[in-house]
């Protein structure tokens, strides 16, 4: 199971199970039927004896016949197996219970194979149990594979399908866009996973907080600007420099930090150079900054443009805001 941000194993076990929905009333009721039926039974059976000894077998036979005293036997054994029904499956709700020891989430096979039934079977069951409400809430996924024991477990449930749903959509839409690209673009955006990936490597690696936040800025706006020839490969010509000189220089800077930084001991001049490197990220992320905003000049001036000709024919046809006043 897959959960906007997934949602792992261990965040929805952190909902404790509520108690089953006790069954207590109705075994009672099927218990004492059958008690009160076979009781019937005896008390009938008696009397066709006394009946009989006192001289009157002609009306036992026809008042108490074997037809009559049938149907309070039959009776108890359908209201004793009643009873013994409601009491097993309210057992084996405590069974599952305690198997799921506090959890709000289980896979079904591990009811199965700790209740020593089948995965058919545990399945048939389970839904019966909700069906018939024996737990205040329960619910199982759609492949019925796991079991959640609350609506807060649930919930998490659902959020995991909605974001793998979304991350299947956004794949997707990746793909048809990549097929759209041309072979060039495609090496362009896996280069830059690249470069993307070997900046949070070396973020992940440096502890300081100075260069975290540094690194953290340059990385998002490597990101952005990977993101915008993504969706607009005709910015591949203005992306030849960076390619070719900026981005490669400026992961050079940053990997050469990262072993600085992993060294014992730092001299003056590793000290200095470290220090240049910090102040050199601020001025790079800076002109990668007006990069990404000279990418969407053309889109900005396409706007500019559409805003100007909507203002004249609102203009012309009477309807700017002073015409209204």
């Amino acid at each position: 199971t897959n959960y906007a941000r997934p949602v792992g194993k261990k965040q929805i076990n952190m909902v404790l199970a509520p108690k089953i929905k006790k069954g207590t009333g109705r075994i009672v009721a099927g218990t004492i039927l059958s008690i009160v039926s076979i009781a019937g039974m005896i008390a009938l059976l008696v009397t066709k004896t006394f009946l009989e000894m006192i001289g009157t077998a002609s009306l036992a036979e026809i008042v108490l016949g074997p037809g009559v005293l049938l149907i309070p036997f039959l009776a108890g054994i359908i209201l004793s197996a009643t009873g013994n029904h409601y009491r097993k499956r309210y057992r084996r709700a405590q069974k599952y219970v305690e198997i799921l020891n506090g959890r709000g989430f289980c896979e079904i096979k591990e009811l199965a194979e700790k209740s020593n039934q089948s995965e058919t079977e545990t399945r048939k069951d389970l839904r019966k149990m909700i069906q018939k409400r024996v737990f205040r809430e329960a619910y199982m996924d759609k492949q019925e594979t796991c079991l959640m024991i609350n609506r807060i477990a649930y919930d998490y449930y659902l959020q995991a399908e909605e974001s793998l749903r979304q991350r299947e959509m956004e794949e997707a839409k990746r793909k048809e866009q990549e097929e759209k690209m041309s072979p060039e673009i495609l090496e362009m955006i896996r280069t830059g996973d690249e470069y993307i990936r070997t900046i949070r490597e070396a973020n992940d690696d440096i502890p300081g907080e100075v260069i975290s936040e540094k690194l953290d800025r340059l990385e998002q706006v490597v990101r952005r600007i990977f993101e915008s020839v993504k969706k607009h490969p005709e910015q591949k010509k203005e992306m030849d420099k960076f390619m070719d000189y900026y981005m490669p220089t400026t992961l050079k800077l940053v990997n050469a930090y990262r072993e600085f930084d992993a060294l014992e001991v730092k001299g003056e001049n590793i000290t200095n150079a470290m220090q240049e490197i910090e102040n050199t990220l601020d001025t790079i992320s800076l002109a990668f900054e007006k990069l990404l905003d000279d990418l969407f000049q053309d889109a900005a001036f396409d706007v500019s443009t559409d805003i100007s000709v909507l203002q004249m024919m609102l203009a012309r046809e009477g309807y700017k805001e002073k015409d209204f006043k």
